[in-house]
């Protein structure tokens, strides 16, 4: 076996860096600040898992999927405004607290 010195070389280049594939029309900047923004998406899932209590719901259609996940960030955006109107009005108490004062 040997190793290509110039493929090695050119690869080189990008080492560091992320290279994104994509076939939409965004700009290489709105690319980037996207997939940047993916920690966003995930912290939504992981909060939705765990904050919200959702449990894995098994759906045999695409209809009560989608659905599904609907309600499921319906629920966490109630949770975000609420979360906004009690910040504004400085009632200070951890979301688990307030779950369990709605309970």
């Amino acid at each position: 076996m040997t190793i290509n010195e110039k493929t090695v070389e050119a690869d080189a280049r990008l080492d560091g860096t992320f290279v994104l594939r994509t076939s939409t029309s965004l700009t290489p900047e709105e690319v980037a600040r996207s997939y940047k923004s993916l920690w966003r998406v995930e912290r939504t899932f992981r909060e939705t898992k765990s904050t919200l209590e959702v449990r894995p719901i098994f759906h045999h259609r695409d209809e009560t999927t989608i659905g599904h996940i609907v309600v499921c960030f319906l629920a966490l955006r109630l949770q975000v405004d609420l979360q906004r109107r009690l910040d504004a009005r400085g009632f200070a108490a951890s979301w688990p607290e307030r779950m369990r004062d709605l309970a």
